[in-house]
């Protein structure tokens, strides 16, 4: 038989260090998680336009 898990604990976000989620590993708030990823997408738009452009 599994173990039982309750919810997951509280955790503080590692980049903005305000919001509190529930997780299991400490990390980024989903807010701050969107927003590096919005910007990794960014970013390799960019770079794909530069070696387009090239």
């Amino acid at each position: 038989m599994l173990p039982v898990r309750g919810p997951a604990p509280i955790q503080t976000c590692v980049t903005c260090e305000e919001v509190a989620f529930r997780a299991w590993e400490p990390g980024r708030c989903p807010d701050c998680e969107a927003d590096a990823d919005a910007d990794a997408a960014r970013a390799a738009a960019e770079a794909w336009l530069a070696a387009d452009a090239a």
